[in-house]
C-alpha cells in the first residue's frame, strides 16, 4: 500500500471542521442559541487548558468550537439537538509534547459513528466532562551524512491513517506527541525539504526501507513511549540526459518523470545545452517524457512530446529502473518536427469555407483545422504516421441551408473504405482534396387511427448499418429526412413521443407495414434526390391497465411490466391513486409483474413483488390477453406485506462497521437480495416468508479501512451449511439479526504475472470466494496488486476458498486460480471453477500465483453460396474444458455483413483449443461446423494463443431439405394451455371417456398426475387457477369425456374452475385429488395410480426432488406408459416418514431416482431404499440436459420405448414439457430436454445413431421454447 492511498485520520480533525462550517454553520447561526453545552476536561487528576473542544451535528457538520480555560472548563451555546464532541489535544500537546493525551470522541468513541450522542435542550445546560487517556509520543533524529537535518518533515501512520507530523528541530530531532496505543509506520517526508534546500534526498520509512509494506512497525503503549526512531536519509537515485531536436540541444523541455502506475512523479527542465537531470524519488521502476510545447511556443517550432525510447505513448515507453544514490545516464531524446496536410475542400465544384478537416487515428483526432474562403486548408501539429482524414461541412451547412455530406479521403463516406494519408517529419503532404456531395432525404406522411400522427420519429438506417440519420413528423404527419448517402436505406416509425401521458398508442413498424427489421422493403436513396411516398399507416396498440393495492390502501410508485413470449414488452408506474396503464403492446399473451422495490426503499415498507394473479413465480403467472386497439382492464394487485430482515453489524470494542455487506440467500443458497450497513443498521424489505441464511462480509470495508474482519454467516457461524436460519413471516420483522466481527484469520498471498510469466502486473483485482450450494459467489476479502505484482487477501476464515483474478482496465483476460478464465465458467457452469486454496487462521497460504493471458481476437463471417454476406447467423465458439469437455462459451449473431468479431477482455479468446459453430436462428439455412462440418466430432480444432489476432475463412451454410421419410410434428398453441389441448388431439383424436386437469401455472401436480393419465388413459388439459378456459371446455367436449379428475388442492385450482367442470360434466363426475403441499399430493396421486391398476402394477416407481421440474418432465413418457407412479421427495426432510409409508402401502419394490445428487441427495436415496425397502437405480447426469438423455436411454433400452417419435422440449421452462408425457407415453416414445437455442448434444448423438429407425420427430411448445435453429439442426442430422 502506498501512502498515497492512505485516508487521513484525526491530524485533518480542524481543516475537516473549517470544510464544514463553510457547508452548515451558516444554517445554526441563523437562529438565537437557546441551550448550552458545558464540561470540563482534566487529564491526570489535573485540569487540562488549551483543549480545543469541537462541536457537530449529528450528521457530521462542524457548528461550534470552544477552548477550555485553566480550569479545564468550556462552554458553548447551541440550538436544541443531538450533537457528538470531539477533544481535540493537539495545541495542549506541542506545549507538552513529553505529558501529552490522546484526541478522542466523548464516551470514548476512535470515530464519529461511534462517539455517543449529546441532546441539548432549550434554556437547559447540558455538562458532559471527560478524562483525556494519557498519551504516548515517538521521538528520534534525522541526519544526513552524519549531519542534523532541519525541517525534514516526519509523519506517522495508524493502520493506514495519518496521525499526526513534525518537522526536525536545529538538532535534527523531532517528538511527535498525543499518540494512542498502537503499531505505527512511520514516514522520514523528503519531498518539501527538498524543495526549499535544493536538495535530493530520498523519503524513506523507518526502519532504512523505501517501501511502505516494507517498513518496520514501531510500538508505543499506555505511559510507554518510543524513542530512538532515527533516520539516516540518503541522496536519492537520478535519471540525466540530453534533449535536441534535430541533433541540435533544445532548451526549456520539460522532462516528466511518471512511476509504473502512470503517476506523474516530478520533473525537470532541460537546461541551454539541453541537458536535464530528475532526481529526489524513492527507487523503482520509472517512465521518461519529453514535453516540448513551452519551446515551441517562444521559438516557433513543431516538435513532438515523446517518451523514452522513441514512443509515442507513455504505454509504449521503456521502463527504467533506479537505485538509491545511482545516476542512470544516457536517457537521451531527439524530438522530431510535426508534418502537416494541406489541400481544398469544394461542394459541387465551388470552394467551401467553414469546413473541418481533421486528422484521425481511430477514434482519436489528432489535430484539425478549418477551411479559408477558398475552401483550402493546412492542418499542422501531425506527427509522423498514417491519417484518415474527415471533412466535416456542418458549419458549413448550417450557415448556408445546404446539405453537403460528411465524408472521408478518398471519397468516402461512413461505412466505406477509407484512404489514409501518409504523413513524415517536417513535410506537408499536399492535394488532399475533397468534393462534397449533396445528401439524399427521403420523404412520405405517417397517419394512424384515422388521422395524421404528429411528433413520430422516423429513422433511416443504411442496410450495413454504416449510417443513419431520423426526422419527427409535423402536425399534418408529413416528415422529411435529410443529410442521407446514397444507398439502401431501412425506415422504421418509432412512436414512443407520440403520446407520452396516455392512450391511444401505436405499435413500432417499418416500411411497408411489417413488424420485424428483416421483413421490411428496403428504401433506394441518391446523391442529391428526395425519395418521396414512403408513407405508414400505424397500428392502435392495445394497452394493460389496473390498480395497485397494499396495506389497505393504494399504492404510488409501484413499477408494473408485461413482457410476452414472443418479445413484447411494456411498463408503467403508478400514480397516487394506485392506477397505472401500460400501453404499446402488440396482440398476445403477456406475464405482468409488479415490482414494490422503489417504494420499499423510500418508505421503509415491506411490500411483496409478485405476478399477476397473486403468483409469486414467474412460471405461477397468470397470462393476460392483449388486442390491437383495446385496453384489458382490471390487472389489479393487492401487495401482501412480507418479512423485514435487519440488524447491526459491530467490530472490535463494539464499535459500528458501516460498509460491511449484508447478504440474504434462501435455505438451498439462492441470492435474495443484499444491504449495506450504513447509519449503524441494515434491513432487507419485501422477502417472502421461509428459512433465509444471512452472510456479513467485511471485504470491501477491510479494503478501505486496512481492516481484516472476518466473513461470518448468522448466527457466528463460519460456513453456509452449518448458519443458522432465520424464518420469516407475512408482515414479520426481524431486526435483531447481528453480528460482532473479529479480525485476523489467514491470508492468501501471491503475485500476478502478464502473459510472459514473469513480467509483475500492477493494480489487478483479486478476489477470494465461496460458493452456496447453489453456486452463488460469496465475497470474502480483496486486495490489489503491487507494482511487484504481489497481493495479500486478509482476513479469511479456515477453510477452502476460490481465488479469481480481475483486470479491470480490460487489458488481459481474467481468470480463476488454477482454473478456467474467469466468464467462461459463469457461461458454462460444467467447467471446474478452479482448485480451491486451503486457509488456516493466522498462517498466509502463498504461491497463489496466476499468469493472465491477453486476450486473443477471432474475426468469422457467413456467406451464401454466391458469396453474399448472410445476416443474424449465431456463431458459437466451444472451449475445450478439459474433464468438463467441449462447451460453448461466446455466441455473436452476424452483422449485415455476415461478419461476427469477438474481441476485447470479456468476448476475445482465452488460449486454448476452439471449435466454431454456425446456426440459421431463422431456420431457412442448416447447421456447420468450422470448416464445412457437418457435426462437432467432424469439426476444425485449433489452437488460440494470447494477443493473436486470427481471421477464419468464410463459412457457407448448407440449405436444409428435411428427409422425405421423417415427420416432424410441432405440438403447440399459442399459450400453455393452448398447447396442452394440442397434445390432447394429438393423442387422443377418437376421444376418451376420462380428463385430467391441473394448473398450468405450476408444474409438481400435472407431472405427478402423467402416471394417473397413463393409467386411465386420459389426456392432461392445463386450466387456468380461478377460471376454465373456454378451449379447454372445447377440447372436453370434442372428446366427449363424462369424468374429470381434478388435480392439486383449491389454491391451484380453484372451486370456480371446479365448479365449471361439474356444470358440463354433472357434480358426480368431478373429483379432486389434492394434500396440503405438492408432497402430500404427489403420494394421494401415486396411491391412485396404484390403485386404478387393479394389481397389474409392478412395483416400479420414481423418486424425485420436488423442487424443480426437468427431470420429471424427461420421466413423465415412462410414467404415463408403464404406470409407474412419481413420488416427490422434499430436500429439506429426506426420507420423511410420511413418504416411507405411503412407498411401503403401495408396494413399492424398485425406485428409479431421478437426477444426481444435487436433486435427490445421497441420504434422501438411502432412507427410501433402506425404510420401505426396495432396490435403488439413479438416473442422473451432470445436469437436466444429460438426466433427460439417461433417463431417456433407460426407457428405451430396459423399458421396451422407442426412439421413434422422440419429443423434444426446453429445459428451462416447464409449461410446454408438462403435458408432453401422455402423449408419448401412449405411443411408446420418449422425450429428451434442450436449450432453446443450441440443440443439446446428447440429443444430436441419439439422433445420429439412430437415424434409420426414427420417423418422427415431435416439438413440443414454440419457436421461443425450441427454436428454428434447433428443428434445423434436428432435420439436418436426420437428412
Amino acid at each position: 500500500m502506498s501512502a498515497q492511498r492512505l485516508r487521513l485520520g484525526f491530524a485533518f480533525v480542524v481543516l475537516a471542521a473549517v470544510v464544514m462550517l463553510l457547508a452548515g454553520v451558516a444554517n445554526a447561526w441563523a437562529s438565537v442559541p437557546d441551550g448550552t453545552l458545558d464540561g470540563t476536561v482534566m487529564g491526570n487528576s489535573a485540569p487540562l487548558a488549551n483543549i480545543n473542544v469541537d462541536v457537530f451535528d449529528n450528521s457530521g457538520y462542524w457548528v461550534g468550537q470552544a477552548f477550555t480555560n485553566a480550569s479545564g472548563y468550556w462552554s458553548i451555546n447551541l440550538t436544541p439537538g443531538t450533537y457528538k464532541v470531539f477533544y481535540f489535544a493537539a495545541e495542549y500537546n506541542d506545549a507538552h509534547p513529553t505529558a501529552s493525551y490522546v484526541s478522542r470522541y466523548y464516551g470514548d468513541g476512535m470515530d464519529f459513528d461511534a462517539a455517543t450522542p449529546v441532546v441539548v435542550d432549550s434554556e437547559v445546560t447540558t455538562t458532559v466532562d471527560t478524562v483525556l487517556e494519557p498519551a504516548s509520543y515517538i521521538s528520534g533524529s534525522v541526519s544526513f551524512g552524519g549531519a542534523p537535518v532541519q525541517g525534514l518533515t516526519v509523519n506517522v501512520y495508524l493502520d493506514g491513517e495519518l496521525m499526526a507530523g513534525r518537522d526536525t528541530d536545529s538538532d535534527g530531532n523531532y517528538i511527535i506527541p498525543g499518540l494512542a496505543p498502537g503499531d505505527y509506520v512511520v514516514e522520514f517526508d523528503s519531498y518539501w525539504y527538498n524543495d526549499e534546500n535544493g536538495t535530493n534526498l530520498v523519503t524513506e520509512y523507518y526502519e532504512n526501507v523505501h517501501v511502505w509494506d516494507d517498513a518496520t512497525l514501531v510500538t508505543v503503549s499506555l505511559g510507554v513511549n518510543a524513542t530512538g526512531i532515527d533516520a539516516g536519509m540518503e541522496v536519492s537515485g537520478s535519471i540525466s540526459g540530453t534533449v535536441t531536436g534535430g541533433g541540435e540541444p533544445l532548451p526549456d523541455v520539460w522532462v516528466n518523470l511518471y512511476d509504473s502506475d502512470g503517476y506523474w512523479v516530478t520533473n525537470a527542465l532541460s537546461s541551454a545545452e539541453g541537458t536535464y537531470t530528475l532526481d529526489g524519488f524513492s527507487p523503482g521502476d520509472y517512465r521518461v517524457g519529453f514535453d516540448p510545447n513551452g519551446y515551441n511556443f517562444d521559438h516557433d517550432t513543431m516538435f513532438i512530446e515523446q517518451y523514452w525510447d522513441n514512443a509515442p505513448t507513455l504505454d509504449d515507453a521503456t521502463p527504467i529502473s533506479v537505485s538509491v544514490g545511482v545516476d542512470v545516464p544516457g536517457i537521451d531524446a531527439d524530438l522530431v518536427s510535426a508534418g502537416s496536410v494541406s489541400g481544398t475542400v469544394t461542394g459541387g465544384g465551388n470552394p467551401l469555407a467553414n469546413v473541418w478537416v481533421s486528422a484521425r487515428q481511430g477514434y482519436w483526432v489528432i489535430a484539425n483545422a478549418q477551411t479559408d474562403a477558398g475552401g483550402n486548408y493546412t492542418i499542422t501539429w501531425l506527427p509522423p504516421g498514417d491519417y484518415e482524414i474527415e471533412f466535416d461541412p456542418g458549419q458549413y451547412n448550417y450557415s448556408h441551408d445546404t446539405s453537403y455530406l460528411l465524408e472521408y479521403y478518398d471519397n468516402a463516406h461512413y461505412g466505406e473504405a477509407r484512404t489514409t494519408v501518409g504523413v513524415d517529419a517536417d513535410t506537408t503532404t499536399p492535394d488532399i482534396n475533397a468534393n462534397l456531395e449533396t445528401a439524399g432525404t427521403i420523404s412520405g406522411t405517417v397517419t394512424g387511427d384515422g388521422g395524421p400522427v404528429d411528433h413520430l420519429e422516423v429513422q433511416a438506417s443504411l442496410v450495413d448499418g454504416s449510417w443513419s440519420n431520423g426526422a419527427y413528423t409535423n402536425p399534418d404527419g408529413s416528415y422529411t429526412i435529410t443529410g442521407l448517402p446514397a444507398g439502401d436505406y431501412i425506415v422504421s416509425f418509432d412512436p414512443w413521443l407520440v403520446n407520452p401521458s396516455g392512450p391511444p398508442s401505436f405499435l413500432y413498424q417499418y416500411y411497408e407495414g411489417v413488424d420485424q427489421y428483416e421483413d421490411a422493403t428496403p428504401v433506394a436513396v441518391d446523391y442529391g434526390a428526395d425519395t418521396p411516398g414512403i408513407n405508414a399507416e400505424l397500428v392502435v396498440a392495445g394497452s394493460i391497465s389496473g390498480i395497485v393495492t397494499g396495506d389497505g390502501g393504494p399504492l404510488a410508485e409501484i413499477d408494473v411490466s408485461a413482457y410476452s413470449e414472443s418479445g413484447g414488452y411494456g411498463y408503467a408506474s403508478t400514480d397516487a391513486d394506485g392506477h397505472y396503464q401500460i400501453t404499446g403492446l402488440g396482440a398476445g399473451d403477456y406475464v405482468v409483474e409488479f415490482r414494490a422495490g422503489w417504494y420499499n426503499y423510500a418508505n421503509e415498507t415491506a411490500f411483496l413483488e409478485e405476478y399477476y394473479s397473486n403468483a409469486r413465480l414467474e412460471e405461477d403467472a397468470t397470462l393476460v390477453s392483449v388486442t390491437l386497439a383495446g385496453d384489458t382492464g382490471n390487472i389489479d394487485a393487492d401487495l401482501e406485506i412480507g418479512a423485514t430482515l435487519g440488524g447491526t453489524v459491530t467490530g472490535d470494542g463494539g464499535a459500528i462497521l458501516n460498509g460491511v455487506n449484508v447478504t440474504v440467500f434462501d435455505s438451498a443458497g439462492n441470492y435474495v437480495s443484499d444491504d449495506w450497513m450504513e447509519a449503524g443498521s441494515w434491513a432487507v424489505r419485501g422477502v417472502y416468508p421461509g428459512d433465509y441464511v444471512v452472510q456479513f462480509s467485511a471485504w470491501d470495508y477491510n479494503a478501505y479501512n486496512d481492516t481484516s474482519y472476518i466473513a461470518e454467516y448468522w448466527d457466528d457461524k463460519s460456513t453456509f451449511d452449518t448458519a443458522t436460519r432465520v424464518t420469516g413471516t407475512y408482515g414479520g420483522q426481524i431486526m435483531d439479526i447481528d453480528a460482532q466481527l473479529v479480525q485476523g484469520g489467514g491470508s492468501i498471498a501471491g503475485t500476478a504475472y502478464g502473459p510472459d510469466g514473469t513480467t509483475p502486473l500492477a493494480g489487478i483485482l483479486v478476489y477470494a470466494y465461496d460458493q452456496t450450494p447453489t453456486g452463488e459467489t460469496v465475497t470474502l476479502g480483496s486486495d490489489y496488486t503491487d507494482a511487484d505484482g504481489t497481493y495479500s487477501v486478509t482476513g479469511l476464515g479456515t477453510g477452502s476458498h476460490y481465488v479469481v483474478f480481475y483486470d479491470e482496465s480490460e487489458r488481459y483476460k481474467d481468470v480463476v486460480y488454477d482454473g478456467v478464465p474467469e466468464g467462461y465458467g459463469e457461461i458454462s457452469p460444467a467447467l471446474a471453477m478452479g482448485t480451491p486454496v486451503n486457509v488456516v487462521t493466522g498462517q498466509t497460504t502463498g504461491g497463489i500465483d496466476a499468469v493472465m493471458p491477453a486476450p486473443a481476437t477471432l474475426a468469422a463471417s457467413v456467406q451464401d453460396a454466391e458469396g453474399n454476406g448472410i445476416e443474424d447467423i449465431a456463431v458459437t465458439l466451444w472451449y475445450n474444458g478439459g474433464a468438463a469437455g467441449w462447451v460453448p462459451v461466446h455466441r455473436h449473431l452476424t452483422e449485415r455483413d455476415g461478419s461476427a468479431l469477438f474481441d476485447g477482455a470479456y468476448c476475445g479468446l482465452f488460449p486454448g483449443e476452439y471449435r466454431v459453430q454456425f446456426a440459421d436462428d431463422h431456420g431457412d439455412l442448416g447447421e456447420a461446423w468450422y470448416l464445412d462440418s457437418a457435426s462437432a466430432e467432424e469439426a476444425q480444432t485449433f489452437t488460440v494463443a494470447g494477443g493473436e489476432n486470427y481471421t477464419l475463412d468464410p463459412q457457407v451454410l448448407p440449405v436444409v431439405t428435411p428427409p422425405e421419410d421423417v415427420t416432424f410434428t410441432p405440438i403447440e398453441g399459442a399459450t400453455r394451455i393452448g398447447t396442452a389441448v394440442a397434445a390432447s388431439q394429438k393423442a387422443f383424436p377418437d376421444g376418451a371417456s376420462t380428463v385430467i386437469v391441473a394448473t398450468g401455472y405450476n408444474w409438481p401436480d400435472a407431472l405427478g398426475g402423467s402416471a394417473l393419465a397413463g393409467v386411465l388413459d386420459a389426456p392432461l388439459l392445463l386450466t387456468a387457477t380461478d377460471a376454465l378456459p373456454a378451449a379447454v371446455a372445447t377440447e372436453i367436449d370434442r372428446l366427449g369425456a363424462t369424468r374429470a379428475i381434478i388435480l392439486g388442492k383449491a389454491a391451484a385450482v380453484d372451486a370456480e374452475v371446479e365448479d365449471a367442470l361439474k356444470e358440463l360434466l354433472g357434480d358426480a363426475n368431478v373429483e379432486r385429488i389434492g394434500g396440503a403441499d405438492r408432497y402430500e399430493t404427489s403420494r394421494l396421486i401415486a396411491a391412485r395410480c396404484v390403485d386404478e391398476q387393479d394389481g397389474s402394477y409392478d412395483g416400479t416407481a420414481f423418486l424425485a426432488t420436488g423442487s424443480n421440474f426437468p427431470d420429471q418432465i424427461a420421466a413423465a413418457p415412462l410414467a404415463a406408459g408403464k404406470g409407474w407412479p412419481i413420488y416427490l421427495t422434499n430436500p429439506l426432510h429426506p426420507g420423511e416418514p410420511n413418504l416411507i409409508a405411503a412407498m411401503q402401502a403401495d408396494g413399492v419394490t424398485d425406485v428409479l431416482v431421478l437426477g444426481s445428487t444435487n436433486a435427490v441427495s445421497a441420504p434422501a436415496m438411502q432412507a427410501v431404499t433402506t425404510s420401505v425397502p426396495c432396490t435403488g437405480t439413479r438416473l442422473g447426469g451432470a445436469d437436466r440436459y444429460e438426466t433427460a438423455k439417461i433417463i431417456a436411454t433407460y426407457g428405451v433400452t430396459e423399458a421396451g420405448m422407442s426412439w421413434d417419435g422422440l419429443a423434444i422440449t426446453t429445459g428451462t421452462l416447464f409449461p410446454d414439457g408438462l403435458v408432453g408425457g401422455v402423449l408419448q407415453g401412449k405411443t411408446g416414445s420418449v422425450l429428451m430436454l434442450t436449450k432453446p437455442d443450441v440443440l443439446y448434444s446428447g440429443i444430436a448423438m441419439v439422433l445420429t445413431d439412430n437415424k434409420d429407425s426414427i420417423h418422427e420427430v415431435r416439438f413440443f411448445g414454440s419457436t421461443s421454447a425450441v427454436s428454428s435453429t434447433v428443428r434445423a439442426q434436428v432435420a439436418q442430422i436426420l437428412q
